[in-house]
């Protein structure tokens, strides 16, 4: 491998596990190569060693491809680097590893170069394209000073085989973001893997990429945000994929899957986040008592939620931040690093089972639209989807402090 350039600034990593749309994107990045410093693109060719012969032979194929059409790739600021990663140990092998082992050798290529802190390690999958100004905007985001991470901007193709199944699940995504921003969670953004970027100091200091087969983007996403100076990236657009896939147990193309069985995609009922924003309204009195399970009975939050938060130990929580905060912004903070992301989805995901139903997703974001614009939603789930879009577009959020 070629050593680094001084000043290298962006790295872009790309799992590719037999990808035959591979070509199309890295196409996609060649139309960003009138940039103005230096970039790589390291695309981590990647199966388990248990993978079919046919994956096998189609990783071989690209590796050999990639290699032979480097030269015409290249261009004087923006290189590509095809990475084998054949036959991974079985219990690890997947997308999270894939991206381990791409995100940890940019890493090492930004300290070769003399920029650790400087560098942007940028995540994207081997099934999107990307907007020409991609790169650029993405290096002139982090020129804001100590910035760890951003959420990009993205659109699924809406002209699919599947066109209603990615618009049901696009918007689901953009409903279920926009909840929690409109419950009060400070740290509401996208956390899909082929939408991210994260300063290296960032990536070193919470440990780096996980190994989970699955929402590996999620665990890792949610750590970096929590160290704030993190916001919504919206003058660039990534493209991902609307296929169908296996390979997940959640995710896109596991969702287009369960639509094509169902032809309907259901999300979290409209009430649940009614009592978490009661609730995220109570915080800062959760500061001055004793007993803030008692507090949610008096302002008679659902019973469910107030049971739910006994099973997790409210009390307990919120006496352990007081007695490590002086102020009522270091409360907060240390009460939502509790109350984080993954407590939450369990929560929702917990109370849908039995008292808040699932409804469907049009329903679910025709409701909160009401909540966040003064003009009225749109009557079928492509056009609100669309009204979704520009609104995220135009409201970029930050918790820069």
């Amino acid at each position: 491998m070629e050593q680094p350039r001084n000043g290298l600034k962006l790295i872009i990593v790309i799992p590719c596990l037999a990808e035959t749309g591979i070509k199309q994107t890295l196409d996609s990045l060649r139309q960003n190569s009138g940039i103005d410093f230096f970039a790589e693109c390291m695309v981590v060719v990647n199966h388990s060693e248990l993978a079919s012969r046919e994956i096998k032979a189609a990783n071989k194929n690209i590796m050999e491809s990639l290699l032979a059409d480097k030269g015409q790739l290249d261009s004087n600021n923006l290189k590509f680097i095809p990475i084998e990663a054949f036959n991974l140990p079985d219990k690890k092998a997947g997308v999270g590893m894939a991206r381990k082992i791409g995100m940890d050798m940019a890493v090492k290529r930004f300290k070769e170069a003399g920029n650790f802190k400087e560098g942007v390690i940028v995540c994207l999958d081997g099934d999107c394209t990307v907007q020409e100004n991609y790169l650029a905007e993405i290096e002139r985001y982090f020129r804001q000073p100590r910035t760890n991470g951003c959420s990009i901007y993205f659109e699924h193709p809406l002209h699919d085989e599947n066109q209603q199944a990615i618009i049901e699940y696009e918007l689901h995504l953009r409903y279920y973001n926009n909840a929690l921003r409109w419950c009060g969670f400070p740290y509401a953004f996208q956390t899909v893997g082929s939408s991210m970027a994260v300063a290296t100091t960032a990536y070193e200091k919470q440990g780096g990429m996980n190994t989970r087969k699955a929402g590996e983007d999620f665990y890792f996403l949610n750590k970096i945000i929590q160290l704030e100076r993190f916001g919504d990236l919206t003058s660039t657009t990534v493209f991902p994929s609307a296929r169908k896939s296996e390979r997940v147990p959640f995710g896109t193309g596991r969702e287009m899957m369960e639509w094509e069985r169902t032809r309907q995609l259901l999300s979290y009922h409209p009430d649940l986040f009614m009592e978490l924003r009661k609730v995220f309204g109570l915080i800062d009195q959760f500061k001055e008592i004793g007993n803030p399970i008692e507090l949610l009975h008096q302002n008679k939050i659902h019973p469910v939620f107030t049971s739910y938060f006994t099973k997790q130990k409210l009390n307990e929580a919120v006496a352990e931040a007081k007695a490590n905060t002086a102020t009522l912004s270091a409360f907060r903070k240390r009460f939502f690093a509790w109350m984080n992301a993954f407590r939450i989805m369990k929560l929702l995901n917990e109370l849908s089972v039995s008292a808040f139903p699932k409804l469907p997703v049009q329903d679910c974001a025709s409701w909160l639209w009401s909540e966040i614009s003064e003009v009225p939603p749109a009557l079928d789930s492509q056009n609100i989807l669309l009204q979704y879009r520009e609104f995220d577009r135009t409201n970029p959020k930050s918790n820069q402090h």
